[in-house]
């Protein structure tokens, strides 16, 4: 096989592990976030690539572009490409792992040229292969479907507590992946039916298992303060639990921004003629206590 060949085969074989591209090619918005690789902040404005969260489906952990390592499943056929060669790969298969390589073309392909050759000769038998991140409870739901195994197995009681409660609810209430293709939702409140009242189980297993039965019906889940281009459009909602943050409510009521009961979600899981625009946003009646909405 051809280095062409095999780089366009591993590119298929990585994506074929998530349901959107592992790398996001990117200009950083802000100053804020720290490089992976040299602990430096990334400036305003600086090409940095982002890493897939194999549960929520949203980019982080950081890295400069200049810095950006070749993932080591790559190395081989990526070192022995000529930049001709690497381009074509890319034109035909790139966005299969890397979103938005086209934003800078040239400078990234460089980039992976270089790195792969400087790797070749390394020992990378230690290095993971690109895999789904499993850092949250719902990613131990995740990675145990992928594996098979629905038991508990032996993991923190928090997390076993999860993996109980989810693939029991996956069982009764199947997601369905089309059902918030292109919207965008942020969260607030309590989610009782991924959450236990024994304070052993925190109930912030609930956002987290929640998060991932939304990316399972299509959805793109968001965290943090409600972003300026976010506001008043129409593909960006509110979804809430028991007891929501005032704060955060009236913040994406006074936007214009949409919000979203998770039991009307259900409802529409249940009976398919229901339809986002049928729903009525909810009207809380009790907040919760002492929370502004945003940390979630």
């Amino acid at each position: 096989m051809s280095p062409e060949s095999e780089a366009i085969n591993t590119l298929q074989r990585i994506s074929s592990r998530f349901s959107k591209p592992f790398f996001r090619l990117e200009r950083s918005p802000t100053d804020r976030a720290l490089c992976k690789i040299s602990g430096e902040k990334i400036a305003e404005g600086e090409l940095r690539v982002g890493v897939v969260n194999g549960v929520t489906s949203s980019y982080g952990t950081f890295q400069k572009m200049s810095l950006f390592e070749t993932p080591k499943e790559l190395v081989p056929c990526f070192a022995a490409l000529t930049p001709e060669k690497l381009r074509s790969v890319f034109d035909g298969a790139g966005d299969l792992v890397f979103l938005n390589w086209q934003l800078a073309p040239d400078q990234f392909l460089q980039r992976l040229k270089t790195s792969a050759e400087a790797r070749k000769d390394e020992n990378l038998d230690d290095e993971p292969e690109i895999r789904p991140a499993y850092a949250t409870p719902a990613g131990q739901v995740r990675r145990r479907e992928e594996e098979g195994d629905e038991t508990p197995g032996t993991a923190p009681a928090s997390k076993r507590f999860a993996v109980e409660r989810s693939v029991a609810l996956f069982k009764g209430l199947a997601p369905d992946e089309t059902l918030f293709n292109g919207k965008t939702f942020y969260t607030t409140g309590i989610f009782p039916d991924f959450a236990s009242d024994r304070e052993e189980f925190p109930l912030s297993i609930g956002v987290a298992v929640a998060k991932d039965f939304m990316t399972r019906c299509g959805a793109t889940m968001q965290s943090g303060k409600l972003r300026a281009g976010d506001r008043n459009d129409p593909n960006v909602l509110l979804l809430c639990g028991v007891k929501p943050g005032e704060k955060r409510f009236r913040e994406f009521k006074d936007a214009g921004n949409r919000m979203v009961a998770f039991d009307d979600v259900k409802r529409m899981l249940r009976d398919k003629r229901i339809k986002l625009s049928d729903l009525k946003e909810p009207e809380p009646t009790e907040w919760s206590a002492g929370f502004d909405g945003v940390a979630q």
